[in-house]
């Protein structure tokens, strides 16, 4: 049950809550910043909570080549340990290296939105300074020609008065 209107050339749309007057590009603006924003953020809980899963099963994974690493160090080589736990980091560090790397792509992702936030934002004030600005002008325009107005009515009207005055000296002459 909103009511669209164009004043000034900017679309508004009035609130269904308080009956304000909102610009809809502030409307669309500010949704499509919440929805970024909480998709991210999202994005963000859901990417920490598989990096957790996967540190607490990488840990789990670590436990139990260490177990294995110590049975085989009881029953075999002391080399043949040693390189089964360097393996054993290797992928764990590939794996920790590859979860880093897509934390930092996500945290890229959340910074570029906020930068687009925050120029839309940036938009939003120039385009009320703008607008605030063309409303002084108009309101000094008219106060210009307000004046403008008075003082030829007042030039007039004393032209009018000083013609009837000499025409009623002119009349009280010739009497």
């Amino acid at each position: 049950m909103s009511e669209f209107s164009t004043q000034g050339g900017l679309d508004r749309i009035s609130c269904p809550n308080c009956g304000s007057s909102i610009p809809i590009s502030e409307t669309l603006s500010h949704q499509l910043a919440e929805k970024a924003s909480a998709r991210f953020k999202a994005e963000s809980v859901k990417q920490q909570q598989v990096i957790a899963q996967r540190e607490r099963e990488l840990a789990a994974r670590e436990e139990t080549l260490a177990a294995t690493v110590s049975q085989q160090v009881e029953a075999a080589k002391a080399a043949l340990a040693k390189e089964a736990s360097e393996k054993a980091r290797s992928a764990v560090e590939v794996e920790l290296a590859d979860l880093k790397r897509q934390a930092d792509e996500k945290e890229k992702l959340l910074k570029s939105a906020q930068a687009a936030e925050l120029e839309l934002r940036k938009q939003k004030r120039l385009l009320e300074d703008r607008e605030k600005a063309l409303e002084l002008e108009v309101a000094r325009k008219l106060d210009a020609e307000r004046r403008t107005i008075e003082e030829a009515t007042t030039k007039r009207l004393d032209e009018e008065h000083r013609l009837r005055d000499s025409e009623k000296d002119k009349k009280l002459q010739d009497i």
